[in-house]
């Protein structure tokens, strides 16, 4: 444009999808990569000032007699002054120092060479404070580079160093960005120890014993209808292809200014596709695996599925499926396990290289269930918790029930038994307690979720899939 420009109201936090946050916090965490990229392409634009975020602090009042009224939720920070996840992105988004080449690193010389840009409008890099560590040794570094300008950031390095960490410090002493740029990676060593591979079968079922897992396979439904680990049960079900449908509800009003915040507005359920039966069941046997391929017919479509379960103690999923479904939030197969599975584990490749250790978006960590049921949206009077991360409803708390984008791994754990997600950083885990039941979905699709008013690039990636034939796959281990 030939007139400079002001985003008097951009951005938008997801709000009036109620029930689908109530849901899935996760939700919440994708806002922060689609900001990035939003005010990258602000920023290139000189004749662009800025944006403001509408808003700053959710608009949430808690009234005398009970009520809690306001204009919305929609603030990066609670009407308790706590730090949601839209937060830790909109830090990233608005850093005046950026790092360009934070996951191609050039290395030159014995020196880690990082691309630097000072987007400050007055201040030189010079007054900013620059902390490495490499090895576990704190370096000081100076740089000249103007406002507004690019350069180069010189690091000195070895040749068996893993990972390097850098931090900003601006005049005032807040750590304005941080980033952990990994030179090496950490391989876990596989597992290659041989267990006892057999199967049996009867009328109504298949039986399938791998070292000291048992699982059992209904001949009418195909599906994995049990699993023990020691004569402990982990798994009651699955997994089973599951869509989980957008959902743009408010709670049933028209709008969310200005009504009460505490309609009694609930999380939404979500279910397998009801199987009416399998056909065609062909099973494949050798000394290191045993394969079973079946043909399914659902109520709402039909597929094809492929049971391989190896003899080093991983099972592998892989699924053909068609549905009538047509907008999906996410889509993938569906584990339902016993209640005592309440401790998530997970790591993930973020979109980020350093997160905080209350961000739900984190690349590692570990949440607990802990569900509790609420009356209205929130308690009146109180904060649910100390941290965001650890409010809870009836599914779990924000941090267990939140998808988890890109894993690695996702771990369920009873204390003893677990079952283990493993993923190439393609695929999305999200686990929550519903009919007293823990329920773990692997997606090999999700996307931003319903809000209506921030469209592109929030909105990039929605699908229609009805009559697509969708293919993915889920590799677990029972243990």
């Amino acid at each position: 444009m030939k007139r400079p420009t002001l985003f008097g109201e951009y951005a938008h936090i997801s709000t009036y999808n109620r029930r689908e946050l109530l849901t899935d916090p996760g939700v919440r965490a994708a806002y922060g990569p689609s900001l990035v990229k939003m005010y990258d392409s602000m920023y290139v634009h000189k004749g662009n000032l800025g944006g403001a975020i509408w808003s700053g602090i959710d608009d949430t009042f808690h009234l005398p007699d009970g009520n809690i009224v306001g204009y919305g939720p929609w603030g990066p920070i609670d009407a308790w002054r706590r730090l949601k996840p839209e937060y830790w992105g909109m830090k990233k988004a608005y850093s005046p120092v950026v790092v360009k080449n934070v996951h191609q690193p050039t290395l030159k010389n014995g020196k880690l060479v990082l691309e630097i840009e000072n987007r400050h409008d007055f201040i030189s890099l010079s007054e900013v404070e620059i902390n490495a560590k490499v090895d576990g040794m704190d370096i000081h570094l100076t740089s000249a580079i103007k406002p507004h300008h690019e350069g180069m950031l010189e690091i000195p390095v070895k040749e068996d160093t893993k990972e390097v960490y850098i931090s900003f410090k601006d005049p005032s002493g807040n750590v304005v960005n941080e980033e952990l740029i990994v030179l090496k990676s950490t391989e876990e060593p596989l597992d290659t120890k041989k267990l006892p591979l057999s199967y049996t079968e009867n009328e109504m079922a298949y039986f399938v014993t791998q070292g000291s897992v048992n699982y059992t396979i209904n001949k009418i439904t195909g599906v994995i209808s049990g699993a023990t680990n020691n004569g402990v049960k982990v798994l009651e079900q699955g997994p089973v292809f599951s869509v989980v449908a957008m959902n743009s509800e408010d709670g049933g009003k028209p709008n969310v200014a200005g009504e009460t915040y505490q309609n009694n507005i609930h999380p939404v359920k979500n279910y397998p596709l009801y199987t009416i039966f399998a056909n065609a069941i062909k099973v494949k046997q050798s000394s290191d695996s045993i394969i079973f391929i079946i043909k399914v017919a659902y109520t709402d479509g039909e597929g094809n599925l492929t049971y391989t379960f190896s003899a080093n103690g991983n099972t592998r999923v892989d699924y053909e499926v068609k549905t009538t479904s047509e907008k999906p939030y996410q889509y993938g197969m569906l584990f339902q396990l016993p209640k005592a599975f309440d401790v998530l584990g997970w790591k993930r490749k973020g979109e980020f290289t350093v997160y905080a250790a209350e961000d739900i978006a984190r690349n590692n960590g570990t949440a607990k269930l802990n569900a509790k049921w609420l009356p209205a949206v929130e308690e009146f009077g109180k904060p649910g918790a100390t941290l965001w991360k650890d409010d809870a409803n009836e599914m779990g708390s924000n941090d267990f029930r939140s998808t988890k984008q890109n894993i690695l791994q996702a771990k369920l754990s009873n204390g003893n038994q677990a079952i283990v997600i493993h993923s190439n950083g393609r695929q999305a885990s999200r686990s929550w307690l519903q009919d007293e039941k823990i329920q773990l979905l692997v997606a090999d699709y999700w996307n931003n979720g319903s809000e209506p008013f921030y469209g592109s690039p929030f909105t990039d990636g929605r699908i229609n899939i009805k009559g697509k034939m969708l293919k993915g796959s889920v590799n677990f281990r029972l243990q």
